[in-house]
């Protein structure tokens, strides 16, 4: 991402079943109407609903990408398609940085870009693992990770971080 990132991170939608389930729901949509095709029947537009709905969830998640970078100007977060670019958090204006454990589900109502109960917006795609923000403009951020051990590492030269919270 940026010329003198040390950590970086990707991380993809890639559960089988949910990939699986949309994958078969789309099939069955299109099946039908590649049914009405062959017997000749009239195409409508109520007919189109179903099709290009899994159609466009199915690549949304196929595409969908979480990418963290940081680098001596800050923690750099990007959720493709939702975000075309990174958005930049600098070091000075976090004021608090951990690395914690919690539950997507009940702390946030599921994965994706997700505002929590208790106000803190996350951005996530599987696991438990996150590095939370704390802003200076009292924001808070999670950002979900797979490597919460190189994550700290990374953060710790250049912010003091605090102990990870045990759930």
């Amino acid at each position: 991402m940026k010329k003198d990132s040390e950590f970086n991170e990707s991380q993809q939608f890639r559960h089988p079943v949910l990939l699986g389930g949309l994958g078969l729901g789309a099939l069955y949509y299109f099946g039908g109407l590649w049914d009405a095709l062959l017997k000749g029947s009239a195409i409508d537009g109520p007919m189109l609903i179903g099709p290009i709905t899994m159609g466009l969830l199915l690549a949304l998640f196929v595409f969908a990408n979480l990418k963290t970078s940081i680098n001596s100007k800050g923690i750099y977060v990007q959720f493709f398609p939702f975000h075309t670019r990174y958005v930049l958090y600098p070091w000075k204006d976090i004021t608090q940085a951990k690395l914690v454990v919690y539950s997507p589900l009940k702390d946030f109502g599921g994965w994706g870009i997700r505002l929590g109960w208790k106000g803190t917006k996350a951005f996530n795609v599987k696991g438990k693992e996150g590095i939370y923000l704390e802003l200076k403009n009292g924001k808070k951020r999670l950002i979900g990770t797979q490597k919460p051990d190189e994550a700290e590492v990374e953060i710790a030269k250049y912010l003091v971080v605090l102990p990870t919270k045990e759930d």
